[in-house]
Parts: structure tokens; sequence; C-alpha cells
């Protein structure tokens, strides 16, 4: 009987051992997703504050944590929770009476066929729609609690990625398969994309709900605030974005026989709110990232699917780490062409730069 070469398949079985002990712990903390995700974004927008207060100013480092901590709670979660919940408090009001919400439905529906002078859409379409309206309302509200929850389970992973950073970093730039030039560029790009989705995707949402709020007063709309906050809301889904909120209250509002109102909004709409986007994403896209539309809107859908609400955020920064880490593996083993000298866009060339002091530094 021919002996079992166990040296020749050591590699071989290791490797399914760790394959199959991987898929078995990321199955069992798959309910810990969003929390360690949520914490790793905010680990990376901390890390800047935690590096000056421990190194800089010789802080405590429970203290530095503390407040690093403190300020990502109040600026991200009150300020951006605080929006939503406003949001949230009127739209359980239309869910819990689905009257009013269908009345403007219908309304928009009647107009639209009346100027066209057919109907676009038939009425078992316009149930239809009604329906999944209702259904994927109430299933972003219904995550109210779940929310709630993975907040609490971020901010206890978040202690501890920031108490222990200095040991964490080290950590994974010993396990990442980079050599130490890709892994400042790793790093460099990681930054720069959490930025872009983390902090300008929602700090325009918010510019724009104010301008469309003040817009939506001048022009006599009710509840000008709500609406304003929807379209700041709305702004974060890719390439329709805010027009799914003033394009149908335009169409109501000409409906009800407001016809300056109406066509007021369509202008200021189109002119000052959708421009106060291109112009201000301009300005901030500047200093960092600048994702492709089709891959937000993808990390969009994606993002709400698997994480609910959070996964606005979430999914599209996932979807440029994943993009981020496929293209330096790819520099790093498959292309000897992949040099930092070769990169081609602006923000390989600041990583470039940063690596460079990163060197004189050390």
């Amino acid at each position: 009987m021919k002996k079992f070469n166990y040296e020749k398949y050591y590699p071989t079985l290791a490797l399914w051992v760790m394959i199959i002990l991987g898929v078995f712990l990321f199955y069992s903390l798959s309910m810990f997703l969003n929390a360690v995700l949520g914490a790793s974004i905010m680990f990376i927008l901390s890390r800047p504050l935690m590096v000056w207060l421990t190194e800089k100013k010789k802080w405590n480092n429970v203290v530095a944590t503390l407040l690093s901590m403190t300020l990502s709670f109040l600026m991200f979660v009150v300020l951006i929770g605080g929006i939503f919940y406003l949001v949230y408090g009127r739209v359980s009001q239309l869910l819990n009476d689905t009257t009013e919400m269908y009345a403007i439905f219908d309304k928009i529906h009647l107009y639209v066929n009346e100027k066209l002078g057919f109907e676009i859409l038939s009425d078992d379409a316009v149930a239809g729609m009604k329906g999944l309206l209702a259904d994927m309302a109430s299933g972003v509200l219904d995550q109210s609690f779940t929310v709630a929850t993975d907040l609490a389970m971020m901010y206890f992973i978040l202690y501890f990625m920031l108490a222990s950073r200095k040991r964490m970093e080290a950590t994974l730039q010993f396990y990442l398969p980079y050599r130490e030039e890709k892994l400042r560029l790793f790093t460099c790009e990681l930054k720069a994309q959490t930025y872009s989705n983390a902090i300008v995707t929602p700090l325009l949402a918010i510019i724009q709900g104010l301008t469309a709020s003040v817009g939506y007063w001048l022009l006599g709309v009710n509840e000008p605030i709500f609406w304003g906050l929807m379209t700041g809301v709305f702004s974060f889904v890719p390439i329709i974005g805010c027009m799914t909120i003033w394009v149908p209250l335009a169409m109501f509002t000409l409906a009800n026989g407001q016809t300056w109102n109406g066509v007021g909004i369509l202008i200021y709409s189109l002119l000052v709110t959708t421009n106060i986007d291109n112009v201000f994403r301009l300005i901030l896209q500047k200093k960092f990232a600048n994702s492709h539309p089709l891959i937000t809107l993808m990390g969009f859908l994606m993002g709400i699917k698997f994480f609910g609400v959070s996964g606005i955020i979430i999914g599209p920064v996932l979807m440029s780490f994943f993009l981020i880490m496929v293209k330096n593996f790819r520099k790093e083993f498959m292309s000897a062409a992949g040099s930092l000298e070769d990169a081609p866009d602006e923000l390989q060339k600041k990583c470039q730069k940063e690596n460079e002091m990163g060197k004189l530094v050390e």
C-alpha cells in the first residue's frame, strides 16, 4: 500500500482548512457585519485625530479614544441621525394613514395623463407602485431598532480599534499581501475613498436638502423643511437623486392649479438645487476621491439589499474597498508595469507624494 505523502499535500490541506474555518467564522459572525464595517469606516475617519492627540499632544490613549468616539458620535450619528429622525416621524404618519399618500399619487397620475392625452400607466400598474412604495417605506422604518443595536455594537468595536490602534495596524500590515510601497498606496486610496463616500456624500445631501427647503418655502410648498430633507435624503440615490422628490412635488403643485408655483419649483430645482450638488461635489472631490457613478450605484443597491438603511454609506464604501484591493493585487502580482510611476490619476499622484513624505519622516 502506497504511503500517503503528507508533505506534498500539506499546503493544499492547510489551505482548505483555512477556507472552511474562515467561511464558518464569517457565517457565525455575519450578524455583526454591519457593526464591524461601520466601526472600520469610523476608525479611518477618526484615525487622524487619534494620531494628533496621542503622538503630537501626548494625550493618554484611553482619553484620546473616548474624545474621538464622542466627536464622531456628535458629528455623524447625532447630526445625520437627527435628520433621518425628522423624516422618519413624518413618513410614519403617511404610512399609518396611507390615504394622504395615495391621494397625492393619484392626483399626479391623473394630471400627467390629462396633459399627455393618454394613459402612461394602467390602474394595475399604479396599484402595484403604491404597494411597492408602502412596502419599501415599511421596510426602512422597521429597521429602526436594528440600526440602534448596530450602532451600540459598532461603538463597542470602535473603542477597541482606536485603543489598540498601533497593534491592529501592525497586524493588518503583517497579513496584507503587499510590499511596503504598495501598502502605502493602498491605505492612501482607502482613506480617500472612505472620506469621499462617508463625508462628502452626506455633506452634499445636507447642503442640497437645505437649499431645496429654502426654495420650497419661497414657492409656497406646505411643509418645506420636510420636503427639503426628503430631497436631501434621496440625493443619496445615484443618477436620478433628488429628482425623485422635486419632480413629483412640482407635478402635484401643478395638479393643484398652482401653475406658477409648480413651474417655479421645476426651474429652481433644475437651476439651483441640482447645480448646488454639482458645484460643491466639484469643490469637495478635489480633495478626495471621485468615485465613478456606476460604482456608487452598484454599491448603493447592494448596500440597501444587505445592510438596510446603513447600506447607503456602507455599500459604496465596501464596493470601493473591493476595487482598490483588486487593483493593488493586480499591480503587486500580475503586472510588471504596476509601479507608482505609471499611476495615471490624480489620487495616485497624491498618494505618491504622501509616500515620499512618509519616507522622509521615517
